[in-house]
């Protein structure tokens, strides 16, 4: 498709999926849908829609490296430092409307699920008709449970082939989750937006001044480095979607899902008949329902359900499904008391 690129943003951590996720194999890297790197499983599904040379990943120098040796053909914008996806989509817009003054950009990350990559192309190829018309465009997808770890986009006036946004609302507790499901004008903020390189700027002109007199300063030659470090650190739905005026919601039925946290790995792998997901070498007695991933060497549970127990080389992390998003705590911690050799 003329002047339509893919940005995709992969310059995380990935430290809810520590341990799996490490400096040295980061999530981006990790094989988890398949035999490929989830950074090349999602690039390659871009190139049946984009062309091959419209398709760029943001990312650090460290992450490129490692990047680099699957997607050697690929474009990479490298960041200095992290800002957030505000830095990260304004560095790109500047880098590409170099390239094409009317350049489209859909941005995308690495850790994203599709069932069927034929209704994610078809909801992409629509929302560029509303991208056109200098919209915001952002994909808003229909819930199939009251999930509680995704934010949620609620719908407006209707506006061509998507809605004008009422609100953003922050990820709920089940009660809400559940009234936001039953009221039906409530969407899965999936996170990918589609715009105009130009009006993405124009926009961070207006909202965010200082911001985009940094992203000015490097458009003309200025020290990238010190530049992008001396911007604010923000995600793009508080920056531009939470302020614009020319925000549409695209709404769709697809199967979209995101890699987030630990206890995805239930959701990409078949539980045996014991119901746990089993990736290496398991022997268990009365174990039920639980998320065991291993290296290679035995892990035994007896009388214990209902756990995540990830070991590697490096860390052995052990805890309840429904408490998955504590090991944000553990890595944390081990910044704090300097156990970086475990990060």
């Amino acid at each position: 498709m003329e002047h339509v690129y893919a940005v995709i943003m992969a310059g995380g951590s990935g430290t809810r999926f520590w341990p799996l996720s490490t400096k040295e194999h980061p999530k981006q890297s990790l094989s988890l849908l398949s035999e490929k790197p989830l950074i090349q499983d999602t690039v390659e599904r871009l190139y049946k829609l984009i062309n091959k040379e419209n398709v760029y990943i943001v990312t650090n120098a460290d992450l490129k490296e490692k990047m680099i040796e699957v997607l050697p053909e690929t474009n990479f914008i490298v960041e200095p430092c992290a800002r957030d996806t505000t830095g990260a989509i304004g560095l790109a817009c500047i880098e590409i409307i170099k390239k094409d003054p009317e350049a489209i950009i859909f941005t995308e990350t690495a850790d994203h699920i599709y069932d069927n990559i034929e209704d994610y192309h078809n909801t992409v190829k629509k929302t560029i008709g509303l991208a056109k018309e200098n919209k915001i465009v952002t994909i808003g997808v229909k819930p199939r449970n009251p999930a509680t770890r995704f934010g949620y986009i609620k719908r407006g006036e209707k506006y061509k082939e998507g809605f004008l946004v009422d609100s953003f609302r922050e990820k709920p507790n089940k009660d809400t989750a559940e009234k936001f499901v039953e009221d039906g004008s409530y969407f899965w903020n999936s996170g990918m937006y589609i715009f105009k390189a130009k009006k993405m700027l124009e926009e961070l002109e207006k909202y965010q001044p200082e911001i985009y007199k940094h992203l000015e300063n490097i458009s003309k030659g200025g020290d990238l480095a010190k530049e992008f470090e001396a911007m604010e650190s923000i995600s793009i739905d508080y920056s531009i979607s939470e302020k614009s005026k020319d925000l549409v919601v695209f709404t769709s039925e697809m199967h979209w899902d995101d890699l987030g946290k630990l206890d995805m790995l239930e959701v990409i792998n078949t539980p045996n008949r014991e119901g746990n997901v089993v990736v290496g070498r398991h022997i268990g007695y009365e174990s039920k329902g639980n998320i065991i991933y291993g290296n290679g060497k035995l892990i035994a549970t007896a009388g214990v359900d209902n756990l995540i127990i990830i070991q590697t080389d490096k860390a052995t992390f052990i805890c309840p499904k429904d408490k998955a998003d504590n090991v944000k705590k553990i890595v944390q911690r081990l910044k704090r008391e300097g156990m970086n050799e475990y990060l």
